[in-house]
């Protein structure tokens, strides 16, 4: 159904987030949890959240989430690559939304020739992760040919999404999502002195 159209019929965007397959339930991964929750907590008529899942977390809140979880454990490349794929072809969604680039090259490159929306969401600096073979490579392959398919790109800080920049000379849509589990400072109110009559 074309984006107009669901516009008109209030029918909720389908979003997939993709956790990372990693061990711990930290930085990243509680960013993807609350910002899901969120979404599904205040827009839940506006947005149909998934949350992918690829590996085990030891620490993952047990209690019930009112996104939709799957899960879909790899115990090898190959395997997370079928995941992937068979995940995103299952469901009409409007946009994949994939943590860190390397990640997201390998989810790009898992579903080519499916007609889906990908954002990359940064969580830590793009220059500090590139410092290994492998990562060089997929900061490559995302240069090179998934950067043009990205819809947007978006970010926990708007130093991050400088550095992306300056790396990727990317033209897609850069959005600050502040980091929703740190706890940011807000300025106190300038308080006025006391006038006297």
């Amino acid at each position: 159904m074309p984006y107009s159209e669901r516009l008109s019929t209030h029918t909720p965007l389908k979003i997939l987030y993709v956790q990372p397959g990693t061990n711990a339930f930290a930085g990243i991964e509680r960013v993807v949890d609350t910002i899901c929750s969120g979404l599904t907590d205040q827009y839940g008529s506006d947005f149909d959240v998934d949350v992918l899942y690829t590996s085990v977390h030891k620490n993952r809140p047990s209690e019930g989430r009112n996104y939709t979880i799957i899960d879909r454990v790899a115990s090898s490349r190959i395997e997370l690559m079928r995941n992937f794929r068979n995940v995103i072809a299952s469901k009409d969604y409007d946009l994949i939304v994939v943590p860190q680039i390397e990640p997201t090259v390998i989810c790009m490159a898992s579903c080519i020739g499916i007609r889906r929306r990908f954002a990359v969401h940064l969580h830590g600096n793009p220059k500090l992760e590139c410092s290994h073979i492998k990562a060089k490579i997929l900061f490559l392959l995302m240069r090179t040919l998934f950067l043009p398919k990205i819809s947007s790109v978006f970010g926990t800080s708007p130093r991050q999404l400088k550095s992306f920049n300056a790396m990727f000379k990317s033209k897609r849509p850069h959005y600050w999502v502040p980091n929703p589990v740190r706890k940011f400072d807000l300025p106190r109110p300038a308080t006025r002195a006391p006038t006297t009559t």
